[in-house]
């Protein structure tokens, strides 16, 4: 099977090796080659501890406050409020808590499975000395969230998830750097891991695809053609690529072409790194 998949990113360059273990001809297209994009600057943790919905009333409580930093996670343009007002609204209602509940056993379940995809993978290419399995630390300097730190942690071992909740005294005792700050409490998580270098690490996987007989075709994907059982992706050179399958891994540029083939997507989870 010929797959061609746009976008040479963690998740291109990480499935590309998935559909060559099944022995799909794999070629990656992306203007700017491997890593060229959001994947070079990443945070570069698992998430496998990360199991809770970003739709919740917390994140409406937070809301104002948020909407107030300059330097804050959420900036929205006034004049762009009425288009985003229906997103918001379907925001809302996933934010009810028999859907916060369902939405927590459900990110459990996929993000579960990334630690030990890594560990599996990386081993497979030789790569595993990019995976920091040191565990992570949460800490927090107002005592009364202490107590919902620790439903937290609750909350993440009924998932199988190691957390230990800590007072000041075990988080110095942890992290001895801490100890001329205001902290009060942390949760330490001695399953988490990061990897050395998102950038190094993409590279280096999309290396190992290419080294296994994927292509690399450096060129922007201008237009996404499709029936029932053929695909094809026309460059922006001019070249058309023919396919059997086209995975769209391109980020916040695959909606354009989405858009452009009246048939259903199916959506693949991400990486589950951050």
């Amino acid at each position: 099977m010929r797959v061609v998949i746009i976008g040479a990113g963690i998740i291109g360059v990480t499935t590309a090796h998935a559909l060559l273990d099944a022995g799909c001809t794999v070629t990656l297209v992306d203007p700017g080659g491997i890593a060229a994009g959001a994947s070079q600057g990443n945070a570069g943790w698992i998430a496998h501890v990360d199991i809770l919905p970003l739709a919740s009333p917390k994140a409406w409580r937070n809301l104002p406050r948020w909407l107030m930093d300059p330097l804050g996670p959420l900036a929205i343009r006034p004049y762009y409020l009425p288009k985003l007002a229906p997103w918001l609204l379907r925001f809302l209602w996933a934010s009810r808590p028999q859907t916060l509940a369902a939405g927590t056993t459900a990110l459990a379940a996929l993000n579960g499975q990334a630690l030990r995809a890594w560990e599996t993978r990386l081993a497979r290419l030789g790569l595993s000395h990019h995976l920091r399995p040191r565990g992570f630390l949460t800490v927090w300097d107002d005592p009364s969230v202490t107590s919902a730190m620790a439903a937290l942690a609750q909350l993440q071992h009924r998932h199988a998830i190691p957390a230990q909740v800590l007072d000041r005294a075990g988080v110095i005792e942890l992290e001895p750097a801490l100890a001329s700050g205001s902290v009060a409490g942390g949760l330490w998580y001695p399953t988490g891991a990061h990897v050395s270098d998102p950038a190094d690490l993409t590279r280096a996987i999309g290396d190992a695809a290419l080294a296994r007989g994927a292509r690399l075709v450096q060129a922007g994907a201008d237009l996404l053609s499709a029936g029932a059982d053929w695909s094809a992706v026309t460059l922006n050179t001019g070249e058309i690529l023919p396919a059997d399958r086209v995975i769209l891994a391109a980020g916040a540029w695959s909606k354009r072409l989405a858009a452009q083939v009246a048939m259903p997507c199916r959506w693949i989870p991400s990486a589950a790194i951050m």
